[in-house]
């Protein structure tokens, strides 16, 4: 559709008749409110200029040839037709000419019609105007009879008119990239007209309207429009093909042109315009520009965008990533207007599209085509099978969930049934793949269609964890994680494996069911906490714990939980009170219920906190009734720990002490001798650790050993009067007969007895009372022995001072 034009008419006039009302040249007439500021840019750019040489000639006004001429200027579009008239209107001088304009602020007038196809249009005039006011060229004028059909026959007729087509739209639709102007060398203006013509035809209209051009110039120099025309016989200059000056020069006069590096875009249009139906392929520039602007990724292959669209054709492999980024980004309404056309030419079989221009598709589609976005996932989720088929392994983030994973009800049934009999047949490291694959697409085809892909699938997987399988990147996981542990529960049930291997094996992987109603739960439970570092445990317990139904929960189902959790693990200090509060009953546990602990405190050694956990559950509230050997044992465990407490004490109650000895047997005594020996050597009270010597007399090690730490202790800085006091006892008791002793105890023995001796040489009086005190406390023979002693030793003076006499 065209539009209005305001019409400027420009000659030489008579005073009175032009609108500057002078002699000379001036608008004589322009359309009712026509833009007065067009009239400078016509009169600057757009007039017929006459040749000198032919005016000197007298040439007769006939062999003049017509001008036409187009400008932009940034704000208005003009375009303008001239003719000579000889004299001018005072019938004097040569040099009169006509050049009748358009101008409108508004491209839309154009049309779609290219400026040099306004040529021989029926409005032009080549007479002044009646009066100072012209027509305007209103909507729906007529353009020239030069078309695009005539554009395509006019090409295809002349000697070399491809190469020189391909050669002037290259250089023009490089525009800025590419500054020479275009100069041609001609003698009729029709013949450069034409290939104006079919040139703008085949770049972007916007782009045709700006590109000033005009025909026939004097001096190219002193115009600036992109493409200029001269006459061989009136330039003033010297422009030509042996000498260029800086233009691109298309010589019509002797069929040859400015070498031009032609491009691809360029030559496939033109290759096109001439072959195919020349309509369409204008339509086809139009379009690809309209839609691509700003988009570079897509406009370097806009023939193909163009083709897609109008002829129906799929794109060139190459063309195929651009146009997928522009139905990502481009306006919506233009997306709304081509994108279901480009989608349906990209899914055609002969585009082999790539996974991840599918991907991009998909996402495109989803996004902004909801029509098509359940056909494009279905030839991506072919695409993947396909790619899945000739793959070992594909990386978990490679298959992330589509967004959003709608589907249309019979493109779903397809995708069911792909799958389905892709992971019917599928290896096990293959079905995983197709897990990830059906959660990408949102598709869950039922379990039934998939064996024995499925049932491989799982025996392959029970055989041990793999880190990398996670359910909930699979469609329908849960479902698949059920079947694994119901083939796990099978293999501990029939006795295929142990549950406390199982548990080892998969604690880490599944996680137990809070109703334990299994043996897979409750060895998994077992493992778990066998396993787990605090705080995990803790929760772990509180999980199982909360679950238990009533508050509070029965005994009988607190008895059996507990039975699980502590199967494999042995309860903390902290644990072992939580199940005091939870347990109040007595006997409310048994050996069952804890069998790691009850094993524990039958073994060689007991460590405390195994003692304390034990004591604690048997003892404090009896909630634990072990068994007989469990019990004596704790017991046995108990006593030593007592004694060893009394020791630390310096207990008094030598009774009490040395009944409770009695009671701890030969392996526990062993199990706690370093714990033993330490305690009495630096026992308080000498009277404590001499009865517990005294009980333990026939052990093999225990009085050598006593004596050796002994004489390292009276010997060193840290000597203390109890130990000096055990060690005067020792150097002669429990040795009555040192001959008979082995040599290495006589030995023992000689060092102690000399350190004694040391001692009593050395010692301040103040330290020698001191130790006098603790023997006291042996009572017996002691005192009076350490007398005898001293008064071997020491002096009269010091004597008299510790035992009051020097006798």
């Amino acid at each position: 559709m065209t539009g209005r034009f305001d019409t400027y008419i420009y000659t030489n006039c008579r005073a009175g008749d032009g609108l500057a009302q002078r002699d000379g040249f001036q608008f004589q007439a322009a359309s009712p409110g026509a833009d007065r500021q067009a009239m400078p840019l016509v009169q600057r750019r757009l007039l017929y200029e006459p040749s000198p040489v032919w005016m000197r000639e007298r040439r007769p006004v006939a062999d003049y040839p017509p001008s036409f001429a187009h400008v932009h200027d940034g704000r208005l579009w003009a375009t303008a037709a001239g003719v000579y008239l000889g004299r001018e209107s005072g019938g004097g001088r040569e040099g009169n000419q006509l050049t009748h304009a358009i101008a409108t602020d508004d491209p839309r007038a154009y049309g779609l019609i290219r400026p040099s196809q306004l040529s021989g249009a029926p409005f032009w005039t080549t007479v002044p105007a009646p009066a100072q006011q012209c027509p305007p060229l209103d909507p729906g004028w007529e353009p020239g009879p030069f078309g695009v059909l005539e554009a395509q026959r006019f090409v295809l007729a002349q000697h070399g008119g491809r190469a020189l087509l391909t050669a002037l739209v290259s250089h023009l639709r490089r525009d800025r990239l590419d500054p020479r102007r275009v100069l041609f060398l001609a003698r009729e203006p029709e013949l450069v007209l034409r290939w104006i013509t079919a040139a703008t035809l085949l770049v972007p209209h916007q782009q045709a309207l700006g590109i000033d051009f005009k025909i026939f110039t004097l001096n190219p120099a002193y115009a600036d429009h992109r493409i200029l025309a001269v006459h061989p016989d009136w330039s003033t200059g010297s422009v030509n093909l042996d000498n260029q000056l800086g233009y691109v020069v298309f010589d019509l006069v002797r069929h040859d042109w400015t070498p031009v590096t032609t491009d691809p875009e360029s030559r496939r249009w033109v290759e096109l315009f001439l072959a195919e139906d020349p309509y369409d392929i204008v339509d086809a520039v139009e379009i690809a520009a309209a839609a691509t602007v700003g988009h570079h990724a897509v406009a370097a292959t806009g023939t193909s965008f163009g083709l897609a669209v109008v002829l129906g054709r799929p794109p060139e492999p190459e063309a195929v990533g651009g146009i997928v980024d522009w139905l990502g980004q481009a306006p919506a309404d233009l997306v709304a207007r081509y994108g279901a056309d480009l989608v349906d030419r990209l899914l055609e079989p002969a585009v082999q599209l790539s996974i991840d221009d599918l991907d991009a598709l998909e996402a495109a589609a989803s996004a902004r085509l909801p029509t098509r976005a359940a056909r494009v996932r279905l030839v991506l989720l072919r695409a993947e099978l396909d790619e899945v088929s000739r793959t070992v392994e594909v990386q978990p983030d490679k298959l992330t969930p589509l967004k959003p994973p709608s589907w249309i009800s019979a493109h779903e049934n397809e995708a069911v049934d792909l799958l389905a009999t892709a992971m019917a047949s599928a290896g096990p490291a293959h079905f995983e793949i197709l897990l990830r694959l059906a959660a990408r697409f949102g598709v869950t085809p039922p379990h039934s269609l998939l064996d024995p892909g499925l049932q491989r699938f799982v025996e392959a997987w029970a055989r041990g964890p793999r880190p990398e399988y996670n359910p909930r990147r699979w469609a329908d996981g849960e479902e698949v994680e059920r079947k694994l542990r119901r083939l796990l529960e099978r293999s501990i049930v029939n006795g295929n494996t142990t549950a406390a291997a199982v548990g080892d094996l998969w604690w880490e992987t599944l996680t137990p069911l809070t109703q334990l109603e299994t043996a897979l739960d409750r060895a998994l439970a077992a493992a778990a906490m066998l396993n787990l570092k605090q705080p995990a445990r803790d929760q772990l317990a509180d999980r199982m714990f909360a679950a238990l139904d009533g508050s509070p929960p029965p005994a009988g189902a607190l008895a059996a939980l507990i039975g699980v959790l502590w199967a494999r693990a042995l309860p903390t200090p902290k644990e072992a009170r939580r199940l005091l509060r939870l347990l109040p009953a007595a006997g409310a546990l048994t050996d069952d219920h804890l069998p790691a602990l009850a094993y524990a405190m039958l073994q060689r050694e007991v460590s405390d906190e195994v003692f304390l956990v034990a004591y604690m559950l048997a003892a404090e509230k009896q909630t634990w009734q072990p068994t007989a050997a469990v019990a004596r044992r704790i017991a046995e465990e108990q006593n030593v720990r007592w004694v060893l407490v009394q020791l630390r004490k310096g207990s008094r109650d030598i009774a009490q002490l040395t009944a409770a000895m009695e009671t701890v047997p030969q392996h526990t005594v062993t199990m706690n001798y370093d714990r033993l020996l330490y305690a009495m050597v630096r026992c308080p009270n000498p009277v404590a650790a001499l009865a517990v010597l005294s009980v333990l007399d026939d052990h093999p090690d225990l009085p050598a050993d006593f004596t050796t730490e002994i004489t390292r202790g009276i010997i060193s800085e840290e000597q203390r009067p109890a130990q000096m006091a055990l060690a005067f006892v020792l150097h002669t008791e429990p040795y009555e007969d040192p001959a008979v002793l082995p040599v290495s105890e006589r030995q023992i023995l000689a060092r102690l007895t000399k350190a004694v001796s040391d001692f009593a040489v050395r010692a301040s009086a103040a330290r020698l009372e001191s130790v006098g005190r603790e023997i006291e406390k042996v009572g017996g023979p002691w005192p009076d022995r350490w007398a005898d002693f001293l008064r071997r030793t020491r002096t009269r003076g010091v004597l008299r001072r510790i035992i009051g006499t020097d006798s």
